[in-house]
């Protein structure tokens, strides 16, 4: 298959992937990675790091860097879709999305085929447009699949970007790439095992350098201070947030910094005081499982473990949020983590792992940033 792309690809748009001087080696696959959420799994070229994202329908990004910069990314993205949408209207508004980006400026596609990938029909499109000022050529792929029992179909957009002179180089990962791709029926992220972390989030103002979850995705606070980490839940499909219509959440949390000199259990308990005063809010109660020392970064720690569950069982939510805190240079530095089950043993695992991962080091200005009460996700 990775000749046919290259040969098919070169025959609809020459101008657009040509560049990039003397012929290149082959390209260098790595492992395969399973990602077990989004029902997917591929190998990547060795030489791609791993880039955290922030979007919700993002299951994968890694780029190829060239003097700290990226010059191609793959881009793996994911949404839920009506079991009667078609993969031509599928495509279609994913470019109508692409296009009302500000960063985006004259899309246009040059050419698109149908590829059977993965036993699947898919449609390949070689695109252009400049990117945040930048003349950008993209190789995308668009397929759909319908997971076991499910009432809606996945749909997956695999995106391969690079600088217009770099257009050679996109077309031999895009065709190394696609034949790797496997799809399976996603699981909950839940019931997946943090065994690794991300690239880390440093921020030098408030002394840490913070590792999420491999292939989660991470906010960060203006300020610096707060750190959202969470994963997409599929099978959750779309849930109602305060601005609409979104993604699910979940497993999610955090790694806040806040001002204390009390040392890390109270440090630990003032956030929880908070955390109960969101879950009064929402109409669930909770209750203390467990609670005792815990290692954080290197440091002695105090960790929580709360089980809340709604109000009215009707209403169905029950489950487990972690709250874990440390302290150093008069700062406390909180980890929490929440998900809807029963077994706290997961939350607990993953917050080892995140809390493993987590350097401390002096702050260069000093913390005057108040606390804040954490969120939770909202289902329906």
């Amino acid at each position: 298959m990775r000749y046919l792309l290259m040969v098919l690809a070169w025959g609809w748009g020459a101008p657009l992937v040509a560049g990039g001087g003397a012929e290149r080696p082959p390209i260098e696959l790595g492992a395969t990675i399973r990602l077990g959420f989004a029902g997917v799994s591929l190998a990547l070229p060795e030489d791609f790091r791993l880039v955290t994202s922030a979007e919700r329908q993002v299951v994968l990004q890694a780029a190829q860097e060239r003097g700290g910069k990226p010059v191609v990314t793959v881009t793996l993205s994911a949404w839920p879709v009506s079991r009667q949408l078609a993969l031509r209207s599928f495509a279609a508004n994913r470019n109508e999305t692409l296009k009302g980006l500000v960063s985006i400026r004259d899309l246009k596609v040059h050419t698109s085929r149908a590829l059977k990938v993965a036993g699947l029909p898919g449609q390949v499109q070689i695109q252009s447009y400049t990117s945040c000022g930048v003349e950008t050529t993209a190789l995308r792929l668009f397929l759909l699949r319908s997971p076991s029992g499910w009432k809606f179909q996945m749909g997956y957009v695999l995106a391969v970007e690079a600088e217009r002179r770099l257009g050679q180089r996109a077309l031999s990962v895009f065709s190394a790439v696609v034949p790797t791709l496997k799809f399976f029926d996603p699981v909950s992220p839940a019931s997946e095992k943090v065994t690794s972390l991300g690239p880390a989030i440093v921020t030098r103002r408030w002394g840490y350098a913070f590792r999420p979850p491999e292939w989660w995705k991470a906010q960060v606070a203006k300020a610096g201070d707060i750190v959202t980490v969470f994963q997409t839940d599929y099978l959750r499909g779309w849930v109602r947030m305060p601005w609409g219509l979104d993604l699910a959440r979940m497993p999610e949390g955090r790694l806040q910094v806040v001002p204390s000199q009390d040392g890390p259990e109270r440090c630990a308990r003032a956030m929880l005081a908070l955390y109960r005063e969101v879950l009064k809010r929402l109409k669930r109660t909770g209750r203390l499982v467990q609670q005792g020392p815990a290692k954080m970064a290197g440091r002695q720690g105090y960790q929580f473990v709360l089980k809340y569950r709604s109000i009215d069982p009707a209403g169905g939510q029950a489950g487990i949020v972690v709250i874990r805190a440390a302290c150093a240079n008069g700062l406390g530095y909180v980890l929490m983590l929440n998900s809807d089950m029963n077994d706290p043993k997961p939350l607990v695992s993953a917050i080892d792992k995140m809390a493993q991962g987590l350097e401390l080091t002096k702050p260069q200005q000093p913390a005057t940033q108040a606390t804040t009460a954490p969120t939770t996700t909202r289902t329906k």
